[in-house]
Order: C-alpha cells, then structure tokens, then sequence
C-alpha cells in the first residue's frame, strides 16, 4: 500500500529550508554548469530569490528542466556518457532525494550497498569476506547489460506509485525521466533509461533493482548489490550454476537481462574482481592512490546473519 504521508512529500521537498539544505548539498559537491551556463558561484548571488522562483515555478506547473549538458568520461573501462544538469535542477532533485530517501531507505534490504546512507564499497567488502568465511566460495559475478539506460519508465513509476500516493512528486519525477539520457535513446524517443549524472538517479536504480534483490532474496540467495554490480555466493559448485539461471529468470520480470560477455561463474579459488577489488583465496588486494593494499580480512564480520537478513 503507499504511504499516506506520500500526500505530503511535495510540499516538504519546496519548504525553504529543504530548499537551502539541498543547495547547501549541491554546492559542496561542486560541478559545472548546465546548459543553461549559470555557474555555482553565480546561481548563489542571488540564491534566496532563485530558490524562491524555483518553487513558484514547481508550484505552478510553471517548472521544466534546463538544457542538459552531456560530456563523455573515461572510466577506466569505458566511455560513459554523463549529463550535467543545470544548477537548478540538480538543487530541485537533491531536495526531492531528502524526502524520498527515509521512505525508501525503510524499504531496501540490507544486500544493497550503494548509494545508501551509511553504507559504503567497504561494507560490502566485508560482506563479500564474511559470505566466504561461511563457506560461499562459488560465485556468479553478474553484469547487468546497459542497466541505466534500460530501465523502463513505465515500470519505474509503477514502483514509485506502490509507495507514493502525491501524483505531483511523482509527474516532477515522470518529467526529469526523458532529459539528461544516452545519444541514441534520445534519438529514438523511446520511454526507458535514466540520466547518469543527474541527482535523482542512484535512488531510481536501487527502487528498481530493488526487484532484484526481493526476487533473490525469495529463492535464499546470498547477494551482494553495489547499484548495479552484484555477486551472488553459494556454498557449492552446483548451487552457484542453478544460481545464474535463477538471476537471469529474476531479470526478466523487470525487463532488463544479463550482458553474457561480461557476466562469469568464478571462485575464491581462482579469483574475481569486484568493486575494485581482487578477490584470490584467503587474500583480497586493491590499489588505493598508487599504493597496492593487501589483507585477508577487514577486521570484524558484518554485522548481518549469513544470509543478509536479520
């Protein structure tokens, strides 16, 4: 059922203070300016009147996103497409984010690690090290293919709806979806991907894979979620094999699929890398600023039950 106080979430999100905590928010993380050329420094020479003109316009219907700046990262792996939202609108989705992140912060279980509020890549680190120290040493290393670009809208505003009853938040929400994706979905109109960059996003990923997690959870699996990267360990040669199809059987309700390239069944014997970091053994090893780092524990189970839920 969704929740009652949803009616109010709107409101909350513009109160002025919300306002300021997210600017306050914005301007800590630093960035570049939109499309719209107006700069941080320059956005806050006049911030209680743009904050103020900024809620009359979400009030009113007035409001629509700036252009949306996109520029191409190198990661590492590969070039990634990222959109940089005006200052504004980046203001507007952090305070929307303040009110929606207790609601579903009360949702996610605790195999979810990324963008979450207290969570980190260390703790699912050590969770990873715990499952193994249990003797789940089998491993699907599982890559969802394009996953933000394949979320579907339709569906993803089906999940919102199941816990938020303020169908103002929810058409602001509906309106950022198009803006801010990927050249080619843009070209084909099509209603599916989110921006990577935009504010909003993490939180849209981790509702919707949420599914995922729900689904796994149903079948006793042990997962470990970072956004979209994600292990499944099992006790057992087979039981890590009947895992993959149980994972690919849980990706089709949500209309997403594995990337076959890049998704393989390993072992602690023969070693995967995750988040970073190279699992091999009884040992893991990262590179942190240059300097390898090496150790075989984290100092401490997770505080979880062996399979994640307490």
């Amino acid at each position: 059922m969704p929740s009652t106080a949803g009616k109010l979430l709107l409101p909350r999100a513009l109160d002025p203070d919300n306002l300021y905590a997210a600017w306050e928010d914005v301007r800590r993380n630093r960035g570049a300016h939109g499309g719209d050329l107006i700069t941080l420094a320059r956005f806050e020479r006049r911030l209680e009147l743009n904050l103020l003109h900024l809620a009359e316009r979400v009030e009113t219907g007035a409001y629509q996103p700036g252009k949306v700046r996109m520029v191409t990262v190198n990661t590492g792996r590969k070039l990634r497409e990222i959109a940089v939202w005006c200052v504004a609108d980046r203001v507007l989705q952090r305070a929307v984010l303040g009110v929606l992140d207790p609601i579903f912060e009360r949702l996610f279980l605790p195999v979810s690690f990324g963008y979450r509020r207290g969570r980190s890549v260390g703790d699912a680190v050590r969770r990873v090290l715990h499952l193994r120290d249990q003797g789940h040493t089998w491993v699907v290393d599982a890559d969802i293919r394009d996953c933000f670009p394949s979320l579907d809208h339709a569906f993803l505003l089906s999940l919102l709806r199941q816990r938020l009853v303020d169908q103002d938040l929810l058409d602001l929400i509906a309106l950022w979806l198009p803006f801010g994706r990927p050249r080619g979905l843009r070209r084909s109109q099509e209603p599916r991907g989110i921006s990577l960059g935009a504010v909003i996003s993490p939180l849209l990923c981790n509702v919707y894979l949420h599914q995922l997690d729900v689904a796994l959870r149903r079948e006793r699996l042990q997962e470990v979620r970072y956004a979209d990267d994600f292990l499944v360990l099992c006790p057992t040669e087979a039981s890590r094999d009947r895992a993959l199809e149980t994972v690919r059987a849980a990706l089709a309700p949500i209309r997403l699929e594995l990337n076959t390239a890049k998704t393989r069944l390993a072992s602690f014997r023969e070693g995967f890398t995750f988040l970073g970091v190279t699992f091999e053994g009884r040992k893991y090893r990262y590179s942190w600023k240059g300097m390898p780092v090496e150790g075989s524990d984290l100092g401490g189970a997770f505080p979880l039950d062996v399979d994640g839920y307490p």
